[in-house]
């Protein structure tokens, strides 16, 4: 499956698809008060995600993080979160092999929202998805981790942020 042209994407949504601004605040990174999440499984964003989530938590529920993960030509390594979200048990996506069923239908489409496109089609190559396994946790725990992490983390294309996060959105738009 083609991802969509910028061309196609800026025809859409005209605004500085490229550009987003991104707040690094380490006060609110050492508000980060979780237990220790399990190392997260890596997998390249593309229309194959489903068959290359490991076996292993394919049928999980847990936390999934978008990295943009630029390939420049010298060094350091640079990844930019870009997105955070949760699988819950018992929900219409209730595992992460279901949830990206949403992603993937998405990709070389413009009919999803803004956000959707850009994550699914702006950066092929370029995008790894990270798998945390958290089915030892409550659905509760597991939306409480969700909703610390992009408090204060600001990710640019969440825009379920609350409290003084949230006051920060307006920068992205």
């Amino acid at each position: 499956m083609d991802v969509l042209t910028l061309k196609e994407i800026n025809n859409s949504f005209p605004e500085k698809v490229y550009q987003f601004l991104i707040l690094h605040n380490p006060e609110w990174w050492e508000e980060i008060d979780l237990e220790e999440l399990p190392t997260p499984d890596r997998v390249k964003f593309d229309s194959n995600i489903q068959s290359n989530i490991p076996g292993g938590i394919r049928e999980n529920k847990g936390i999934y993080m978008f990295f943009l993960e630029p390939k420049h030509p010298f060094e350091p390594d640079v990844k930019n979160l870009i997105y955070i979200g949760r699988v819950k048990e018992g929900t219409t996506n209730f595992n992460f092999h279901k949830r990206f069923y949403d992603y993937v239908k998405n990709i070389g489409k413009l009919n999803a929202s803004r956000n959707k496109v850009l994550l699914t089609n702006l950066w092929p190559n370029h995008t790894y998805v990270y798998f945390y396994s958290l089915n030892q946790k409550t659905d509760d725990e597991i939306t409480e981790i969700e909703d610390i992490l992009i408090k204060k983390i600001l990710p640019p294309l969440n825009f379920k942020i609350g409290g003084k996060a949230g006051q920060t959105r307006q920068m992205y738009n």
